[in-house]
């Protein structure tokens, strides 16, 4: 996994192009090389050519200038009470689907004072909206029919995964709202996550958060409710 993310972050950043770049990742993380860099090259490069919203956007057509891989972010956050984010994940109106509202009702962890950090995997943006993309290997099953529909809702509901893509998408607000004057909620896109083990046939899982989950969430970390 660590691997697969190198050679994706070394191609957002247009180091050199995808079939350049993984012999060398896989010999740096001690994976043998001639085995494996036929099949990781034909993988992943169906990877980024797979479509992702059924209209024609993938990774591979999108221009350099319009991706920004590995984004880091630091916010404080005052005295965060898990029962707090627990009432506003479980609530339906929130619009999050059941199996995630029963993961966060199982949400344990002690207050939180102090500051909220991470890096984000890939930032975009098409068509005038920006997107949040994170690559999962987690092995979900045999075949693609373990990666798609209920099964990968599941997968996002026993790691947490959707709690980690509210967090990135609450920072991704605050950091272009402060680098565009004109930023407006109907430019947030929403986020992908792709279990590249289950593409290109399936493993693609899209969310857009509604507005006021983003809103409560914002005003939580910021201490308001």
């Amino acid at each position: 996994g660590t691997c697969l993310h190198a050679i994706l972050e070394d191609w957002a950043r247009g180091k050199a192009p995808l079939a350049e770049l993984v012999e060398p990742a896989l010999s740096a993380h001690g994976i043998n090389a001639e085995l494996w860099t036929t099949i990781a090259s034909a993988h992943l490069q169906q990877v980024l050519d797979s479509d992702l919203d059924g209209s024609g956007l993938t990774l591979s057509s999108l221009q350099a200038a319009r991706r920004l891989p590995e984004l880091g972010f630091t916010f404080p956050v005052a005295d965060l009470d898990v029962q707090r984010l627990r009432a506003i994940l479980v609530d339906p109106a929130m619009g999050l689907a059941e199996p995630l509202r029963q993961a966060a009702e199982r949400l344990e962890f002690d207050s939180l004072k102090g500051f909220l950090k991470g890096f984000i995997d890939l930032t975009f943006e098409h068509q005038g909206r920006w997107y949040i993309l994170d690559y999962k290997s987690n092995w979900l099953g045999p075949d693609a029919s373990y990666y798609g529909g209920e099964r990968l809702v599941q997968a996002l509901a026993g790691e947490h995964y959707y709690l980690q893509y509210l967090i990135y998408l609450v920072a991704l607000r605050r950091f272009l709202r402060q680098r565009l004057s004109d930023f407006t909620n109907e430019q947030l896109g929403g986020a992908y996550y792709l279990f590249l083990r289950g593409m290109p046939d399936a493993g693609v899982y899209f969310a857009r958060p509604s507005d006021a989950l983003l809103d409560a969430l914002d005003q939580l970390f910021e201490g308001q409710q």
